[in-house]
């Protein structure tokens, strides 16, 4: 990162190896925890796939409808679609989708050593380095960001956030290699690159509302440098004129999915429905104490899940922004400005700061609500982490390369502030914030990658009041600024004193330390976190699942009567909606509760004190004396009629357990 590096390395065959190699260690360990799951355990990710089951033909309207009409948008539906097309098994099918994403998130190391091999590191070092200097360490670098747990444990659900999260990466690639083409004065790749650029950012937005920040801090930043340095990335007429198509393309699909998937109407998901007019109570005293709250409580999360390394990646992108756009005459001469730098520096920082006030401001009505209301709220909005995690990459990669490669930029006094920054935060987080969060109920998927300490009130119980909640937290932030230290003391020259043997292996002990660490925290959190909860949930939905995946897969009954009512479910009916693809659930709220003939799914318990009408039927190879959970059964003589044609046996409900598995 220095004027120099405004030279272009081409990668060769070795460079082309390493980025195979990055990219199937990465896939190996998210595909294999991706192929154990079965059911989504997110309200998020039912949403996002109902757009898919659309596509292919499926109707899940009364379900989205039950969830309480939000609106997801199409990014990721569109790559859920061909193996929604191919796979009947929901099971299956769902595994598939999460391997969907690893494969995305796999690509980040990839892009993670493409941008330090060829447009980070000093030509000089490219020419004369050592295979270590050159390629080893750079190949650690990249691998230490793409396995941060945070962004790797989000990226296993079935949500938009894997693509955000891999997004960042190409566009950041974009800017490099359009700087490059504006270098050379080579007009057709850089307009090939301001195309792109544009597309990459509106299909950000076409993956989740979030992306409209995307768009916003590409736009400043090309603006920024061509004011600032009359050199910018992209052309602006193909970059303006595609960045609009695709806007104009993304609003008419967008008005298509909300006519047929959110038949009654949109209530969350928008700019339009994110409650903005609720921030007039930010003026207000208890307004001005839960913004803090949650502020302290989200830097904490992005503090404690990127090892400290996000605070020294947003100094040094402070201060080359600052030297650039404000004292640019400090480099000598123009060609001795870090265009490269200072652009991805730039975009890095304004995408995280972007997506980070985003986020606290959408969240601060229910935040705010949550203090207001202490005895009720999901204590998890508190410590959120899912909207930093999909821009963290980028800004830690430039910590760890400037802790390694251009320690001039992170002189002791940075380091010594950066420390005490993290430091000011877990006080604050420890003292002020947690007396309020502990003993709440927490979704603790918001902040997996801290889970590690956590004792669940049950297996796979991850949201629910967690009795040690505050004390794993806190934990978990010592643990991670441990790992922050030792990055610290190992990037030094102090640590450079010693043996010569030391002096070579001291970068890559440090990454691999990181590496490591993050391998073990993902393991484990994925493992007693993610993969209970999905355990939990597939012993609760399989067996009705199992039922009616039957009677879709050896009959057309499901076309005719496609409708399945959740009886004092709703909690869960996404779990089964996911489960039985072929079907529409829906509760009393929607117009599944009026039909004569339909599917119904209930609690055990609720059925046997409430419903024995005459026109219930039970399944025969149904075991329900032994069901403690969900159980399923049919209303209506015509479906009861239908199904038995098909053979299957069924048993009037009468009120009473008595016959035979009944």
């Amino acid at each position: 990162m220095n004027g120099k590096s405004n030279e272009t390395y081409r990668l060769d065959a070795k460079d082309r190896l390493i980025n195979v190699l990055l990219y199937a260690v990465t896939l190996a360990l998210l595909g294999a925890m991706a192929l154990q799951l079965h059911n989504p355990p997110v309200l998020d990710e039912v949403g996002t796939m109902a757009n898919t089951a659309f596509l292919a033909g499926y109707d899940w309207t009364e379900c989205v409808s039950s969830m309480g009409n939000h609106y997801y948008k199409l990014g990721m539906p569109l790559l859920y679609y061909p193996a929604f097309m191919l796979i009947s098994d929901p099971f299956v099918l769902y595994r598939v989708c999460i391997f969907i994403n690893t494969v995305l998130i796999s690509f980040v190391p990839v892009f993670a050593y493409t941008i330090v091999r060829k447009h980070m590191l000093p030509t000089s070092k490219i020419a004369t380095g050592t295979v270590l200097t050159d390629r080893v360490i750079p190949a650690l670098l990249a691998l230490a960001v793409g396995l941060l747990p945070s962004v790797d444990l989000h990226s296993l659900y079935a949500k938009s956030d894997p693509m955000l999260i891999f997004l960042a990466w190409p566009i950041s690639l974009c800017i490099l290699e359009g700087l490059d083409a504006v270098r050379n004065d080579d007009k057709k790749r850089s307009y090939i690159y301001s195309i792109l650029a544009g597309f990459l950012s509106v299909y950000a937005y076409f993956s989740h509302t979030r992306g409209i920040v995307v768009i916003i801090a590409l736009v400043m930043t090309n603006a920024c440098m061509h004011l600032f340095t009359r050199r910018k990335p992209f052309a602006w007429i193909p970059y303006i004129a595609s960045t609009g198509a695709f806007m104009v393309l993304e609003r008419i699909v967008s008005g298509f999915i909300k006519r047929n998937v959110l038949i009654y109407g949109t209530k969350h998901g928008t700019l339009d429905s994110a409650g903005l007019g609720e921030l007039k109570n930010l003026a207000s005293r208890s307004g001005i104490l839960s913004m803090v709250k949650l502020l302290i409580g989200w830097l904490y999360n992005v503090f404690a899940a990127s090892y400290g390394m996000i605070i020294i990646g947003l100094f040094v992108t402070i201060y080359l922004i600052f030297k650039t756009f404000a004292y640019k005459k400090a480099y000598g001469s123009r060609e001795a400005i870090p265009y490269k730098e200072t652009a991805f520096a730039a975009f890095s920082f304004l995408n995280f700061c972007g997506s980070f006030a985003m986020g606290a401001l959408f969240f601060f009505r229910p935040v705010h609500q949550f203090f207001l209301t202490a005895d009720s709220g999901r204590a998890d909005r508190v410590v959120f982490g899912r909207y930093t995690v999909c821009t963290v990459g980028p800004v830690v990669l430039i910590a760890l390369f400037c802790l390694i490669y251009r320690s001039d930029l992170l002189g002791l006094k940075t380091k010594i502030v950066s420390v005490c920054c993290y430091i000011i935060i877990f006080l604050l987080f420890v003292f002020y914030v947690s007396p309020w969060i502990d003993g709440h109920s927490a979704n603790s998927r918001y902040f997996i990658s801290l889970c590690t300490f956590m004792k669940y009130p049950y297996e796979g119980g991850t949201s629910a009041v967690i009795e040690n909640m505050c004390a794993a937290l806190r934990y978990a932030g010592e643990l991670a600024f441990g790992i922050f230290a030792a990055v610290l003391f190992l990037s030094s020259k102090v640590a450079d004193k010693g043996s010569e043997l030391y002096a070579k292996i001291r970068n890559p002990l440090m990454l691999g330390i990181v590496a490591v660490y993050s391998v073990i925290i993902i393991l484990v959190n994925f493992t007693d976190a993610r993969l209970a909860r999905d355990t939990f949930l597939y012993s609760r939905v399989s067996k009705t699942a199992a039922v009616l995946n039957d009677i879709a897969e050896k009959t057309d009954i499901e076309e005719k009567y496609p409708f399945v009512l959740i009886i004092d479910a709703n909690l869960n009916i996404k779990h089964h909606q996911a489960a039985s693809i072929a079907y529409n659930f829906g509760t009393y709220k929607t117009r599944v509760a009026d039909m004569d003939n339909m599917f119904i799914v209930a609690k055990k318990d609720r059925f046997l004190s409430r419903y024995c009408d005459d026109d219930y039927y039970l399944f025969d190879s149904f075991d329900y004396k032994k069901a403690n959970k969900d159980i399923v059964y049919v209303k209506g003589d015509e479906l009861a009629a239908e199904l038995e044609a098909a053979g299957y046996s069924l048993t009037k409900y009468t009120g009473k357990l008595t016959s035979g598995k009944h």
